[in-house]
């Protein structure tokens, strides 16, 4: 791994074509609140930008999503959605730390996400 910031020189060789084995994923994120947000499965990620918060579950279709501020009040509540990619507009923007609860059909996840208008 190579922290681009630190060392800005970076070459690499690649093929072309479908090579589902070996291929590399730039990920670029900032201000992540902890490692977790890095997922190394990448079937499930979540991330905001400015105020809006995007989840990806591949393979697991979303159901549900509640997002919760950090004192617990439930600031809004999203159902039947049944994609595997949802996006959604907050209707409180401002810079906060927000608990997001996802139900997909497999599991139930609750994340951390840092919003910053």
């Amino acid at each position: 791994m190579q922290n681009l910031r630190r060392n800005p020189k970076y070459t690499f060789t690649n093929f072309t074509g479908d090579i589902p084995e070996g291929r590399f994923y730039l990920r670029m994120i900032d201000n992540s609140t902890s490692l977790d947000d890095i997922r190394e499965n990448r079937e499930f990620y979540m991330y905001a930008d400015k105020c809006r918060i995007n989840i990806y579950s591949e393979g697991d279709p979303v159901k549900q999503v509640r997002i919760y501020n950090l004192q617990g009040q439930q600031l809004d509540h999203v159902t039947a959605i049944n994609e595997e990619m949802v996006s959604f507009d907050l209707k409180e923007c401002r810079e906060q730390i927000l608990i997001v609860r996802i139900q997909t059909e497999k599991e139930l996840i609750s994340k951390k996400i840092l919003v910053r208008p």
